[in-house]
């Protein structure tokens, strides 16, 4: 976690600072646990804007060598990523999908060198009446379907790619659903085939916005998010039209949190002192990294659960996850709108299909929510205990 008081993070603030500025950073101070500067790199996922603005000679050997390594690598994993990307491109146009590319993929183009902004994945909005076309397109370059949900596909493939086709760009979390299909209107045609489009400075920057939103809601982001806000807002403020931004931050109840996160990003990158509240928002919603504190997410989606389906008991929430209910497998397999007597039939095609990967992450959130559950318990028997 980043603690705003300790060496390391006060450091890995103060490369950063030099990072977005294009500059190398100063010297760190003497009191240092390397190896703590090294993971908190990795969870917040900032080591290759690290590496770049280092000096290596104030690292020890093994910080240095597993630095340069991770960085090695994923510049390497972006060179073949774009390459991959540009074939895709290729053959989205061939077959008349328009298609614009999302969140990272743009945003890097903000930064001093695109190989500083690392990406797990490559995310793209597309046409999703082509969405069958789309499926069989990826599968024939070797994709495996990983995960498929109420707004978005993703797709991998060995050794590293991961694509993320987004139908829309939000699904329904706890009551946050903003309508983005105003993206496509305001898009302009870019590139030469004809079907790749491109987002509008303002509308980059309101999705942005929500899509930091919807990780606060479900456990919180790093201090990536922090880096783009404030290259993107440091490029686009004088030209851009904010009367439009601010009209649709209302819309979407989003004003008072961009005010906050705009601030927070240029007080940290400029060095600038922050306010009791806003450190305690940077703990509860940066400090735990690029996916946040994940068992509050999980909490937070078993609580929900309960309140939609009267039911409280863990076995339950396992039932629910492993079966969703038939509007959600509508969306996942088309088929079911006509035939909706075939829904047994695709839960297990669901199971059987599921990667590995999958499997263990499943796993892993079963296993949490298993802890909460008991926990949960424990508290209302305590409270019990204390009733007259």
């Amino acid at each position: 976690m980043m603690d705003l008081k300790n060496s390391e993070t006060e450091y890995l603030l103060a490369v950063l600072r030099a990072a977005v500025k294009g500059e190398k950073a100063g010297a760190p101070p003497q009191e240092m646990d390397w190896q703590a500067f090294f993971e908190l790199s990795k969870r917040q996922e900032v080591y290759s804007m690290i590496a770049q603005s280092i000096d290596f000679q104030y690292l020890p050997p093994d910080i240095a060598r597993q630095l340069n390594d991770y960085a090695k690598s994923e510049l390497v994993r972006l060179i073949a990523m774009q390459n991959e990307l540009h074939s895709i491109e290729d053959e989205l146009a061939e077959n008349g999908i328009k298609y614009m590319l999302l969140k990272g993929a743009v945003i890097r183009n903000y930064y001093p060198k695109q190989s500083m902004r690392q990406m797990s994945d490559i995310d793209i909005l597309y046409d999703p009446a082509k969405r069958e076309i789309l499926v069989a397109l990826m599968k024939r370059r070797g994709y495996e379907l990983m995960t498929y949900g109420e707004n978005s596909d993703d797709f991998t493939k060995k050794p590293f790619y991961t694509f993320e086709f987004h139908r829309e760009l939000f699904k329904d979390q706890y009551g946050f659903y903003p309508d983005f299909s105003f993206v496509w209107r305001n898009a302009e045609c870019s590139g030469s085939n004809g079907f790749a489009y491109r987002m509008r400075a303002e509308d980059l920057y309101l999705h942005h916005i929500a899509h930091m939103y919807k990780h606060g809601i479900l456990g919180g982001f790093g201090v990536r998010f922090l880096a783009d806000t404030y290259l993107i807002v440091s490029k686009e403020q004088n030209t851009w039209n904010r009367e439009y931004i601010d009209q649709k931050l209302a819309e979407f109840s989003l004003s008072d949190f961009e005010e906050q996160v705009r601030r927070i990003s240029f007080s940290i990158l400029e060095g600038k002192a922050l306010s009791d509240a806003d450190a305690r928002f940077f703990h509860d919603k940066i400090g735990f990294g690029v996916y946040g504190n994940q068992r509050v997410a999980m909490e937070l989606a078993f609580n929900k659960f309960k309140e939609e389906k009267g039911r409280k008991s863990f076995l339950s929430y396992v039932y629910y996850r492993l079966f969703p209910g038939l509007d959600f497998m509508r969306i996942v397999y088309p088929v079911l709108n006509s035939r909706p007597y075939l829904l047994w039939f695709y839960y297990l095609v669901r199971l059987f299909t599921k990667s590995g990967r999958s499997i263990k992450k499943a796993k892993s959130e079963l296993k949490t929510v298993k802890d909460i559950s008991k926990e949960q318990k424990n508290q209302n028997n305590r409270g019990k205990e204390n009733c007259p």
